[in-house]
């Protein structure tokens, strides 16, 4: 977690101003939320009838930032990839604004919003998990990533996946651009082989899609204390490189 809570970056509020030029790229639908004023943004782009379809997730903790950024500020070069590769996309760009706006980890409530998607029956999940875990339940897709950020290492980048394991290497050699790849060993609550996490069942957004079907679901993870720039731009090529592969 970000220790500063002073706030770097754009509101969810400022973000939002972008909406009608993202809608010339997008349809772009608000899932209600109850109590909060703005609600949880989804967008979504039908390129091909039956074609291959990437769901992407960002911002489930509020201290971390620039996977939003990253899809709020080149959502043209997302949309452009998805149509020159023919793959639909559904994106959920800011799970978690209250925190984001807040430099919070957890929602207004204390939740967690990357917790008891799946295996966690008995707890209650957050609000937001419950608006996005159903709206997800309609959809089909080839391969999930939720693309997140870690305080936990210094500068390294890894991933969390599950399924295909041929997709995983592509990820990291994006992430080895930006960042060192942490090294087997290295992080004191994980196994980590070849910068990769493998089938991590622990609730997550992305353990909740690999029970759904997908072919690879993956989590992604830039380091918290570098460069916001820097993490936006490998946040960025991540989602792109993901557009390639679901091709």
């Amino acid at each position: 977690m970000i220790k500063s809570r002073k706030l770097s970056h754009l509101s969810y509020q400022q973000l939002l101003g972008n909406v009608p030029k993202i809608k010339h790229c997008f349809e772009v639908e608000f899932l209600t939320l109850p109590g909060d004023k703005f609600g949880l943004l989804r967008f979504s782009k039908d390129v091909v009838a039956g074609g291959p379809l990437l769901v992407i997730m960002a911002g489930c903790h509020g201290e971390e930032p620039a996977p939003p950024l990253a899809i709020f500020k080149n959502y043209k070069l997302i949309a452009e990839a998805g149509e020159r590769c023919r793959v639909n996309l559904v994106i959920y760009p800011l799970v978690n604004p209250w925190g984001f706006d807040r430099n919070e980890r957890l929602n207004r409530q204390g939740f967690n919003c990357n917790s008891n998607w799946v295996h966690e029956e008995a707890k209650r999940p957050a609000r937001e998990v419950e608006v996005i875990s159903k709206d997800m339940r309609n959809l089909r897709p080839l391969v999930f990533v939720s693309l997140h950020e870690d305080d936990e290492t210094e500068r390294e980048f890894y991933i969390f996946s599950f399924g295909n394991r041929k997709y995983e290497k592509p990820l990291i050699e994006v992430g080895k651009k930006y960042f060192p790849i942490l090294k087997d060993g290295e992080h004191v609550n994980l196994v980590v082989k070849n910068g990769s996490v493998y089938d991590h069942h622990d609730g997550s957004a992305e353990d909740f899609m690999s029970h759904r079907g997908c072919e690879f679901s993956c989590c992604t993870e830039t380091p918290s204390s570098q460069s916001l720039s820097r993490r936006i731009e490998c946040n960025t090529e991540l989602t792109l490189e993901l557009i390639k592969l679901s091709s």
